[in-house]
């Protein structure tokens, strides 16, 4: 077969191939699953998170242009996963980790309290759009925006889970029990 003849061909196939895989991001496919220390593990689809109440962030990105993201703050889908926490004042959310991962295996850590609004402002989005389009490959179809990150370190994409985990003694259901 002439090379030359055949780049047309493997054209064809390329895009056929960026075009389906755009089209499986979009799909109720589940893509998402949160586990841990928690009392419902979700498996969640582009659907389930388009169904939350939504928010749009404006922000500078690392290359100094702007854009809006649209998703769910990060916060709402631990919640409703319903993390175990106790009902005492501040509970242990304080000693609560939230480990995001990445198709990659790449992982950002960020703590409970600070995606929590009642412990600060907790803007963490996971986005599902840039600029009013569906995030493709190699962002979606979900990216963490960690907005007041000066570092784009803990912008996760390509999110596939979201991982709660309790740190330290964990013998008073407060996390504020002595040993």
């Amino acid at each position: 077969m002439n090379p030359a003849k055949s780049r047309p061909v493997a054209s064809a196939i390329v895009a056929a191939a960026l075009v389906a895989t755009s089209a499986i991001a979009q799909t109720n496919v589940a893509a998402l699953v949160v586990r841990g220390a928690v009392e419902q593990p979700l498996a969640l689809v582009l659907s389930d998170l388009q169904a939350m109440p939504r928010l749009n962030l404006n922000i500078r990105e690392k290359d100094g242009s702007d854009a809006t993201f649209e998703g769910v703050a990060l916060y709402d889908v631990i919640m409703r996963s319903k993390p175990m926490l106790s009902e005492r004042c501040c509970s242990n959310a304080i000693n609560t980790l939230v480990v995001v991962g990445a198709a990659d295996h790449y992982q950002a850590v960020f703590s409970l309290p600070e995606l929590d609004p009642k412990f600060g402002h907790g803007k963490i989005l996971l986005a599902d759009e840039r600029n009013g389009q569906p995030l493709g490959l190699p962002y979606g179809p979900f990216e963490i925006i960690a907005p007041d990150d000066k570092v784009h370190a803990r912008w996760v994409r390509e999110v596939n889970l979201i991982e709660v985990l309790p740190v330290g003694d964990r013998r008073g259901a407060s996390g504020n029990s002595p040993p």
